[in-house]
């Protein structure tokens, strides 16, 4: 058996137009960062927060999105948690995906506050682009206040407004991740919800029974070992400020 990484392939749903663009350039970011081979076949499904949540909202979203993996990978649900315990909200998001589509695999990750709420933990890094002045404070808290949008409107200053449409793909492309992990726990929490610490385990486990691993790949196998794997049916992932709900895991036992 050669020592190939099987690609993944990751289909998601999100409520905006920002994060159509924005979700797969953060996906592949993600990816190169663990050496997972991403491949996002098409833009994510879009569907208003406010019928996601309803009856038959998620389910027919990931039900539109199931026919694009038809290997390695699964569906993603990502969205805002707003006001909302993402605690609460999550598992019962997650209870009525798996329940539409049991045959495939799929997690539901609710970004605290807002998706742009990782850019404010990561503020420095944006300094000197995209309208930003050269000097930007570190912030306290960054997803604790509401309107996470109006807050990088007064950080550009000089009357330039963030649009998602327009900027959230480009600081989606730019913003410092590691900065945004150690000033923002719940963003931490996106790597394993997207899956891809499920599946770089997962590759790692098969080099390792192959006995004959690449250079390097002994390192991968000793650090994936020390992840998360996927969560098994009723179970929620409990870490930091529990923002995100895992794999639901299917026949096949990864």
């Amino acid at each position: 058996m050669n020592n190939i990484w099987v690609p993944v392939t990751i289909a998601s749903v999100v409520e905006g137009d920002g994060e159509r663009q924005a979700l797969p350039r953060l996906l592949h970011r993600i990816a190169a960062e663990l050496g997972v081979d991403l491949r996002t076949p098409k833009p994510p499904f879009r569907i208003p927060r406010s019928k996601l949540v309803t009856s038959g909202g998620i389910e027919r979203a990931v039900d539109a999105q199931a026919s694009e993996v038809t290997g390695a990978g699964g569906i993603l649900v990502l969205f805002d948690a707003d006001d909302d315990c993402p605690a609460q909200l999550g598992p019962q998001l997650l209870t009525r995906a798996r329940a539409a589509r049991s045959d495939k695999r799929v997690a539901v990750v609710l970004a605290k506050r807002e998706f742009e709420a990782w850019f404010l933990a990561a503020l420095p890094s944006l300094a000197g682009q995209y309208g930003f002045p050269d000097d930007l404070p570190t912030l306290d808290n960054p997803e604790t206040p509401r309107d996470c949008k109006g807050r990088l409107t007064k950080a550009r200053g000089h009357g330039l407004r963030y649009s998602p449409t327009v900027d959230q793909a480009p600081l989606a492309s730019i913003f410092d991740m590691k900065m945004a992990r150690s000033n923002l726990p719940s963003f931490d929490k996106v790597l394993p919800g997207c899956g891809l610490v499920a599946w770089r385990a997962v590759h790692a486990r098969q080099l390792a029974g192959q006995g004959g691993a690449t250079p390097g790949a002994g390192t991968r196998v000793q650090r994936a070992a020390k992840l998360p794997g996927p969560v098994g049916p009723g179970r929620t992932r409990r870490l930091g400020r529990r923002v995100v709900f895992g794999w639901a895991r299917h026949q096949d036992g990864d």
